[in-house]
């Protein structure tokens, strides 16, 4: 089922080579996604804002509230990339899996 064959974890070096890949980019987006909230006028602001005023009347004023969403933001993040790249390269399986794919459900 992978988009693109032969860059499954199925050794050491290629599970840390994609693992490396996936923690920098999460980490990546979720520091921009931060940085964002702190800026009022941003279209990530704006977006989380929308989203979070419906259960929040004032979702960023404190610190522990934008730790929060940043949180929520990055687990959502994190979801999406991961299925992204389960569908591009099979990335999950971990090293003691088949050569032959899973089903995704």
């Amino acid at each position: 089922m992978a988009l693109i064959k032969h860059s499954r974890a199925t050794n050491i070096f290629k599970a840390f080579l994609i693992n490396a890949f996936v923690a920098a980019l999460v980490a990546t987006i979720i520091v921009e996604v931060r940085r964002d909230l702190n800026e009022d006028k941003s279209g990530i602001f704006q977006i989380i804002h929308n989203i979070a005023s419906r259960f929040d009347s004032n979702p960023f004023k404190t610190a522990p509230r934008k730790m929060f969403y940043t949180f929520i933001t990055g687990f959502v993040v994190s979801l999406i990339i991961y299925n992204i790249l389960y569908v591009l390269i099979g990335f999950g399986g971990g090293m003691i899996a088949n050569k032959k794919q899973a089903k995704y459900f």
